[in-house]
């Protein structure tokens, strides 16, 4: 394939990818209270796991891939608890960019020392332990009763929902931008090992979830006692994000190597393709989520 020719099919898979998330948050809109656990929603690591070149970097994917949710649901409910006991005017910033820069922190160590859950048996007590410990967490929120309130506008006509999301669908097509160079570029320069680690880290980039809680705790004209209310939302409904995308990973990428779709007729389109039904089973599950808490 000459050098014109893969620029272009890097720019189909992130125009795919790219439209594959406008129709998830235009899905996810049916769902106003399950703003939290959306933050965590696996968009970015089924991309990233179908843009592996081999089912090699899918295995070596995933036990960094694994840290990743619990990372970014730590992360945001940092941001979110804060903003509930700070009650601010504005939105925080500088708590968003000392987030991101501990993110960028934490996972190049974990890159850069070949962090990781290794091994079936390994990866299923992690899980175990951090859903107990996120439950726990989520009950006790719930108990607590925080002021609940919607972070989406459900009933506004989807063209001008779509453009008061206009900065996150941007931010997902460059981190799956990020994705796709890692993944057709890089490579055949670097190490298979390297490329797995950075394909499981990018997969759980959060700029976007980041970017999410600054559009919701941004004034905008919205009083501080309504957002006030969407972050109690959201301080009960992030911590269900990260077991949904741990099904996620796990199931997935189970297929994805059992199926062995990395023959000379397997395409990135047919990977793509895979993820749907589990993309769908996790809107499934939190559709239950959402009948459970409300």
């Amino acid at each position: 394939m000459t050098a014109g020719a893969q620029i272009a099919v890097a720019i189909v898979k992130v125009f795919l990818g790219t439209a594959f998330y406008i129709v998830l948050i235009l899905v996810a809109r049916l769902f106003p209270t399950a703003a939290g656990m959306m933050l965590t929603f696996p968009a970015l690591n089924g991309l990233a796991l179908a843009a592996a070149p081999t089912k090699e970097n899918v295995e070596g994917a995933v036990r960094t891939m694994l840290l990743m949710p619990a990372l970014n649901c730590l992360l945001c409910a940092i941001y979110v608890l804060a903003f509930l006991w700070l009650r601010p005017a504005g939105a925080l910033v500088g708590l968003i960019f000392a987030l991101g820069f501990l993110w960028a922190v934490i996972t190049g160590s974990f890159v850069y020392k070949s962090v990781g859950i290794s091994g079936r048996a390994n990866q299923t007590y992690y899980i175990l332990v951090c859903s107990v410990v996120f439950l726990t967490l989520l009950l006790a929120l719930y108990c607590y009763q925080p002021p609940r309130g919607s972070a989406v506008f459900a009933h506004a006509p989807w063209w001008e929902f779509l453009g008061q999301n206009a900065g996150r669908i941007v931010l997902f097509a460059v981190c799956l931008s990020a994705v796709v160079a890692i993944s057709d570029g890089l490579s055949r320069r670097f190490s298979s090992s390297l490329i797995s680690r950075l394909l499981g880290a990018l997969g759980g980039f959060p700029l976007v979830p980041l970017f999410g809680l600054y559009t919701v705790a941004a004034a905008n004209g919205n009083a501080l006692s309504h957002r006030v209310e969407i972050f109690g939302s959201l301080a009960v409904s992030v911590w269900i994000g990260p077991m949904i995308a741990f099904g996620f990973v796990m199931s997935f990428a189970a297929a994805l190597i059992r199926l062995d779709l990395y023959g000379r007729h397997s395409s990135w389109a047919r990977r793509f393709a895979l993820a749907v039904p589990f993309w769908a089973a996790c809107f499934a599950a939190i559709a239950l989520a959402v009948l459970l808490l409300d």
